[in-house]
């Protein structure tokens, strides 16, 4: 079930009794069902727990979710309370909603889980249910067309054309309500023909003005009834006062996570991987994230590769698991992604892929006399950190590994390359690898070829347009995921 569905209104309709409760005619659909159509509650009063299995993805996997305020549903039709009937269909709860009114319903049809504070119960044909105001709730249906008949209401506002009750004793009884739940037959027989009446009563049409004092009694009736349940239990949880309605922007990006329109990025920085969703309108959706620590081996501050990927797949299955916690969804796929990470650096990487070298991060501070070599040959600020100057410093070094150097890369490079099998970057990762001629977007020709004589002429034939990733404009695409 989508959560922005219209709710379905059955036509005026005879609710069956509670032995005998075949659907309800079937309901004209009106675009999607909001989430104020699953109206789920659990109970405070000490009733019997149930035991029922799930799966990794079932009910018990959705209790952690977002609250949302949310408007009573629209549908008045009597002075004093809202009516209405929902066909729900099967789907998880994306997030738990509440609102002001109190409100009690009977199952007419169907089965489902009902979610509630970390807990769930299921609910089945014949059963009613009790919400007080403010509570967090919400339902899932296991199977097509299950049919709720609700009534919100607000104690305090109980008053009819004939009927006029005192304040003092609404708020009372309105406080005495401590129990709140889905409750069956078996567990209390006159609260479920309570209920059943008060539907009854509620999907009539008016015959009489006096229709309309008969449901305000039966709703008193509730009132009372629920008070003597619930005298002696301490109050149950309830959200706090809503601050802004956001309701629309939540099922924006639940259909958005649903539907790929989301964008993956992957962050390697020095003491953290991260992994952030991002939704339209560049909303954080979710994130995840992995600690790790670089380490000096060799006179050189350095990760070992192995580390990089067991920190991207922890930080990405940390991001599914903040998923399924604030939506109740599985991440299944994304639109887009991006890999950035600490800039510059050192990691060589032989024409079968096998890597020449240690990967130096920026942190090292081994590069001073090709830095100033090659600041002062390009008339350009080449810092010790910048890739053009580790390569340049391991030829003076006489390092065996530069003579068969096929790609060098950064960090990000490397991740991206063993992703989409493509040897690219951004325009910005790029220039911290070496000069970009602004007005072409690519290295600087120029500089680029003066580089590579000064290589030769220390007995370095590399091709550094060949060895270098491409560059690539912001926005371009930069390749697909492979099957590995």
């Amino acid at each position: 079930m989508k959560p922005s569905e219209k709710p379905a209104r059955s036509a005026p309709a005879e609710l069956p009794a509670p032995a005998k409760l075949p659907a309800l005619p079937a309901a004209p659909t009106a675009g999607r069902l909001p989430p104020s159509a699953q109206h789920v509650a659990m109970p405070t009063a000490p009733l019997p727990p149930a035991s029922v299995p799930a799966s990794a993805d079932g009910p018990e996997a959705q209790l952690s979710l977002t609250r949302v305020f949310e408007e009573a549903p629209p549908l008045r039709r009597w002075r004093f309370c809202a009516e209405s009937i929902y066909h729900l269909q099967p789907g998880p709860a994306p997030f738990l909603h509440y609102h002001r009114e109190m409100e009690v319903g009977l199952c007419v049809s169907g089965t489902g889980m009902l979610l509630l504070d970390g807990k769930s119960i299921p609910f089945a044909t014949g059963d009613v249910q009790v919400v007080l105001p403010m509570q967090p709730h919400y339902n899932v249906s296991d199977q097509p067309d299950t049919v709720w008949h609700f009534i919100s209401f607000t104690p305090g506002r109980l008053e009819s054309t004939h009927i006029h009750l005192d304040p003092g004793l609404l708020d009372t009884l309105a406080r005495d309500c401590k129990t709140s739940g889905v409750f069956t037959a078996a567990q209390d027989p006159d609260l479920v023909r309570l209920l059943t009446s008060l539907a009854l009563s509620a999907v009539r049409n008016p015959v009489s003005p006096y229709d309309e004092d008969r449901l305000l009694l039966l709703l008193l009736d509730v009132l009372l009834k629920l008070g003597t349940l619930g005298s002696d239990l301490p109050a149950p949880s309830r959200a706090d006062l809503p601050t802004d309605k956001i309701m629309p922007a939540l099922i924006l990006l639940s259909d958005a996570i649903r539907a790929g329109r989301t964008a993956l990025g992957i962050e390697l920085g020095s003491t953290r991987i991260k992994a952030v969703l991002i939704g339209p309108g560049h909303a954080p959706v979710a994130s995840g994230s992995y600690t790790w620590e670089n380490r000096l081996e060799n006179g050189y501050w350095t990760y070992h590769l192995d580390e990089v990927w067991a920190g991207v797949q922890a930080a990405y299955r940390a991001l599914a698991d903040d998923v399924q916690a604030r939506w109740g969804l599985p991440l299944q796929t994304v639109g887009a992604m991006g890999v950035s990470g600490m800039m510059h650096g050192y990691l060589p990487f032989a024409a079968d892929g096998s890597q020449l070298a240690a990967f130096r991060t920026w942190r090292n501070t081994t590069t001073g006399p090709a830095a100033k070599e090659l600041t002062e040959l390009l008339t350009f600020n080449i810092p010790q950190r910048w890739s053009i100057a580790h390569l340049y410093q391991a030829v003076l070094n006489g390092e065996e590994h530069v003579g068969r150097i096929a790609h060098l890369t950064t960090l990000a490079g490397y991740v991206h390359w063993q992703l989409t099998g493509r040897q690219v970057l951004g325009v910005g990762e790029a220039s911290g690898m070496f000069p970009i001629d602004p007005d072409a977007c690519d290295y600087d020709a120029a500089r680029l070829q003066k580089t590579q004589d000064l290589l030769a002429q220390h007995g370095a034939a590399l091709d550094l347009r060949a060895i270098l990733p491409a560059v690539l404009p912001a926005g371009a695409s930069a390749g697909t995921l492979t099957p590995r």
